[in-house]
């Protein structure tokens, strides 16, 4: 069942909550101490790993195919991982776009599970040691959080503080 916090099972609408509240808050302490890249001129060499974090909304991940497809013919010899919640993997596993064993999962069936399989996630995203990190996810704060935790190498993604789309501060 549900309950009134949302600690059993987690619905969009909570998810939208936190995001909200925690996940706005949080963006803004992490803001505080991101440091901003400049965008380097001239040709990128090819990382080793790119993580890709798309977490919700299977039908934009459609729309992101020529972008993964572009991706991998830029870098043919990269290992391309995939984070995304255990809800959304199938559309990934469908268009046979991520070798099974680079898919990262989070768990948002429940609370406990998100928080728990998301830590876990994020273990395996820093043990990757990814130098791209392409953020997929534009509507979500928690995207913003993992890329900027996981990040170790360079992050891409959106970036709107109070320009159309939520603010994420990171």
């Amino acid at each position: 069942g549900w309950d009134c916090l949302g600690l059993l099972i987690v619905s969009p609408d909570t998810l939208r909550l936190w995001d909200e509240t925690i996940g706005s808050l949080l963006c803004r302490l992490g803001g505080l101490f991101a440091t901003r890249a400049r965008n380097s001129r001239g040709k990128v060499e090819e990382p080793h790993d790119v993580l890709v974090i798309k977490l919700t909304e299977m039908g934009s991940t459609v729309l992101a195919l020529p972008a993964l497809r572009e991706l991998r013919s830029a870098w043919p010899n990269a290992r391309i991982h995939f984070l995304v919640f255990r809800g959304s993997r199938g559309i990934l596993d469908t268009m046979g776009i991520a070798e099974k064993e680079r898919i990262i999962e989070v768990d948002e069936n429940s609370a406990w599970s998100l928080i728990s399989s998301g830590l876990k996630a994020l273990r395996v995203a820093r043990k990757i040691r990814p130098a791209v990190v392409l953020d997929f996810d534009f509507f979500s704060r928690l995207t913003a959080l993992y890329s900027f935790a996981a990040g170790l190498g360079a992050r891409v993604g959106f970036v709107p503080f109070y320009a159309a789309g939520r603010e994420r501060g990171l």
